[in-house]
């Protein structure tokens, strides 16, 4: 969608207290060119959109989560979890999963459509990659299959930016997940970003304004590229990550 229109879809994804919501905000009211914000995670009551069905079940779990937690507190869900809902249930499950994803893809393109840039505050790739991207043998084959769906079928964005930070940190900012779960989920993101033409590291321990001012700067060179005729398959030069955290000349 770069081409002709010159729009450009832009994902935030990191771990919880990396900010990917306040620097998403922050490059709306910053911006000089009309943007979007649109959720590409997985919680629903995060969402801005979203199908009546998902709106429904968000409800329905919310409801039984909170009747069995009196505090309301929230607990890690494990990624390795029984399939108790059977074969005809586990389709069904992963036919709604691919409803609501593709439904926000429709909205992306409709704001694209328009000539809008469009933010996505997390995506659906990176919310539901496995721990070990290489091996998922622990996982529940609905789920195998729905990652393998999201990466060979659904769309990527644009450019993606991780926003990185040492797990200590991000456990300081938002202590809902061990600092070694952390560390993991870290690791599986830089192992899945290598894969992607347009991954960029930027360091989430500077200010959200240092953030947005480095993340504004790799759109602009990406536009340029673009506007001298290489493509929007060329990689923003010097920038994307090895999967070391480190980045390449």
């Amino acid at each position: 969608m770069i081409g002709k229109s010159k729009v450009l879809t832009v994902a935030l994804v990191g771990l919880d207290g990396a900010g990917k919501t306040t620097i998403a905000r922050m490059l709306l009211q910053s911006s000089g060119r009309q943007m979007r914000y649109l959720y590409m995670g997985t919680a629903i009551g995060s969402s801005n959109f979203a199908l009546p069905s998902s709106r429904l079940l968000h409800y329905l779990k919310e409801r039984r989560f909170r009747g069995s937690r009196p505090d309301g507190s929230r607990a890690l869900r494990p990624l390795r979890r029984r399939d108790n809902l059977g074969p005809v249930g586990a389709v069904i499950r992963l036919l709604h999963r691919s409803c609501e994803e593709w439904f926000r893809q429709a909205v992306s393109w409709l704001f694209q459509l328009r000539g809008l840039d469009v933010i996505y505050d997390r995506h659906f790739l990176f919310e539901c990659a496995p721990n070990n991207i290489e091996d998922q043998g622990d996982r529940r084959f609905s789920d195998r299959v729905h990652f393998w769906l999201l990466r060979k079928a659904y769309p990527k964005p644009d450019m993606v930016f991780f926003l990185d930070a040492p797990p200590a940190v991000l456990f300081e900012r938002k202590p809902e997940a061990t600092i070694e779960y952390l560390s993991t989920r870290r690791k599986a993101y830089m192992e899945l970003g290598v894969c992607l033409p347009n991954f960029v590291r930027i360091d989430a321990t500077q200010s959200p304004a240092a953030v947005v001012a480095e993340i504004q700067g790799h759109m602009r060179l990406m536009r340029s590229v673009d506007t001298f005729g290489e493509g929007p398959g060329t990689p923003a030069r010097g920038t994307a990550a090895d999967g070391r955290g480190n980045t390449k000349d």
